[in-house]
């Protein structure tokens, strides 16, 4: 990356002929290098600092905690495994043969692959609370093996899982009143409002959905495409991740936002 080794910032790299990128991008090309990760192209990081941006101007970023860009041109599954909300943190573990399709994302195996977020809302979460927590993740593909998509430790207070179910649980022991179809390409998701109240995501359709209130904060480290515990897993692609507070009046801009990074991202 040029400029880096100058301490060039967004508003002086663009005179010394370096692309230009946010403080947040920034961030997170020092920890891909201290890391030793591979960086996706200047393109890619441009797209990266572009969708940031645009979290920022729709009020999505400042709610989050984690939202980690699984999808890139680097060949690799290093640059995924950082929280580009807090670069600083520990790399997400990819635990057994996960896929990698570049330019889309990482997909499950269905059988014992899967991703350690190493973010547990007990311990880490800032913005993310017992009745008010959203989950969305940007689905290349459908679940065909297994099905479980996100999760938690075994009591399954959270599991989101990639089919037509209502055992779709965020910090809660109780099901959803009725069924919401997640075996959907796009955005899904599920934004707890409070103690019963829920909503439920697909794309850019949001529905109310409500719990029994039986309300439990996950105390172990959340988990992609495996749930209980990782161990039921999925086979879903996965592009991006995004977790945090309430985000269900800015749920259709998040959705917005990712579909636009998963499109771009293919013409790069």
């Amino acid at each position: 990356m040029i400029g880096l080794g100058l301490g060039l910032t967004r508003q002086n790299s663009a005179a010394f002929g370096a692309p230009s990128y946010n403080a947040e991008t920034l961030a997170m090309i020092a920890k891909a290098i201290a890391d030793g990760l591979t960086l996706p192209s200047a393109a890619n990081l441009s797209l990266i600092s572009s969708t940031i941006d645009s979290l920022k101007a729709a009020g999505a970023w400042s709610i989050a905690d984690r939202i980690a860009f699984w999808g890139n041109d680097s060949s690799s599954t290093g640059f995924g495994t950082i929280n580009a909300k807090t670069p600083s943190a520990d790399l997400a573990t990819i635990v057994n043969s996960i896929t990698l399709v570049n330019k889309k994302g990482i997909e499950g195996d269905g059988v014992s692959a899967y991703v350690d977020t190493k973010y547990n809302p007990t311990t880490d979460a800032v913005n993310y609370g017992l009745n008010s927590a959203s989950i969305l993740l940007y689905q290349y593909k459908v679940a065909t093996v297994g099905f479980d998509l996100y999760g938690g430790d075994g009591s399954q207070v959270l599991r989101i899982r990639s089919r037509n179910t209502v055992l779709q649980r965020v910090n809660d022991i109780s099901n959803l009143n009725s069924t919401v179809n997640f075996a959907q390409v796009g955005t899904i998701g599920v934004h707890k409002k409070n103690s019963v109240d829920v909503d439920v995501q697909v794309n850019g359709t949001i529905s109310s959905r409500t719990y029994a209130g039986t309300d439990i904060l996950p105390n172990s480290d959340l988990t992609l495409l495996a749930g209980v515990g990782a161990t039921v897993f999925g086979d879903s692609g996965v592009t991006m991740e995004w977790v945090g507070a309430d985000a269900s009046a800015v749920g259709v801009a998040i959705h917005t936002i990712m579909e636009n990074y998963y499109n771009q991202l293919q013409l790069l």
